[in-house]
């Protein structure tokens, strides 16, 4: 008796221990919990509609992990058309929640746009959170942005008449967008000096699902009955800030983009779900440029048709094809004036 009262005295005070030791690394460090739901993001990359790819794919050519930059996530993926390339760039952010994601996982629609348009898809990855703090994504599509300009030419496009289309997906979104607002709203960019501006002419931006509004970003969160939705929130605001009250740092103002757009952003094209993502944020920014007058396509869905994130790359659905057909549609006819 004694024998089994010791052992589940020691079983106790292990299993105390353990609680103890989960507590200060879930809330002493926002790695664990940032490695753990960014598991999520870094599966293998699925061709959703084969027979599409397959048959865009023959018409383009991939050049893979080119250096932007001197960090080693610096890379970027360049796809162009075999012939008769535009001169029309798309430079692409992809998702993953700022603490995740890979630019292998624009192969599809990457491929799928080139093919179509003829346009040179250029994906960017960037230092995820939390080993990169805001702004450090921001500051690394500036440099891919001066590695665009400085190596058109040898894609076929003549850098006189290149039109560059900046575009997004999830956290990307949030990244293109902010990025967009700072070229084009100078009292903007004075308050994130940090941030240069290599490119101020955009034609386009295409913004998929994205959080661009930190602030409904939190109150949607607090309105969240999910305690997981509600730690996965916390570990990406604490993530990119480095603070564990995050929600009083200043990303919350400096990164919601709704309020700093002017007349001159650019024409774009914005879509969202409306289960388990942004949509309160994407209709925000798309109510603040119309106000302004800036040309938008909009796409979103009525409260009864169930559309969950990042549902545009899931190129077997039908909605996603239709996204898909705007989006080329809204391409081809940039620029379009303010």
């Amino acid at each position: 008796m004694r024998v089994l009262k010791r052992i589940g005295q020691i079983l106790a005070i292990i299993i105390a221990g353990l609680i103890i030791v989960i507590t200060l690394l879930l809330t002493v460090s926002p790695k664990p919990s940032a490695s753990f739901f960014a598991r999520a993001f870094n599966g293998t990359v699925k061709i959703t509609n084969p027979k599409m790819y397959i048959r865009n794919q023959q018409n383009v050519k991939v050049l893979s992990s080119l250096a932007y930059g001197q960090q080693k996530d610096e890379k970027a993926d360049i796809y162009r058309a075999k012939s008769n390339p535009s001169n029309k760039i798309v430079v692409w952010m992809h998702g993953g929640g700022f603490i995740g994601g890979d630019k292998s996982g624009m192969k599809e629609f990457a491929t799928n746009l080139v093919g179509q348009t003829k346009v040179t898809f250029v994906a960017l990855n960037y230092t995820v959170a939390p080993d990169g703090k805001y702004p450090t994504q921001v500051q690394q599509l500036a440099k891919g942005l001066r590695f665009v300009k400085e190596n058109a030419s040898q894609w076929g496009i003549d850098p006189s008449k290149m039109q560059i289309i900046l575009g997004g997906d999830s956290a990307g979104a949030q990244i293109a967008a902010q990025y967009a607002a700072l070229a084009t709203n100078p009292n903007y960019a004075k308050i994130i000096p940090e941030v240069t501006l290599p490119v101020k002419q955009l034609a386009g931006t295409v913004l998929y699902c994205g959080p661009y509004d930190f602030r409904l970003f939190i109150d949607d969160n607090k309105a969240n009955k999910s305690w997981l939705m509600k730690w996965f929130v916390h570990t990406i605001g604490w993530s990119m800030t480095g603070k564990f009250f995050w929600d009083k740092s200043t990303l919350v103002e400096q990164g919601s983009v709704p309020n700093k757009v002017t007349s001159a952003f650019p024409a774009s094209y914005i879509t969202d779900g409306n289960r388990f993502t942004f949509e309160s944020s994407g209709k925000e920014l798309v109510k603040q440029l119309d106000k302004h007058g800036v040309p938008v396509t909009a796409r979103f869905f009525p409260k009864n048709e169930a559309v969950n994130h990042e549902y545009q790359f899931d190129f077997a659905s039908q909605k996603a094809q239709i996204t898909f057909e705007q989006t080329v549609k809204f391409i081809d006819a940039l620029p379009q004036k303010n």
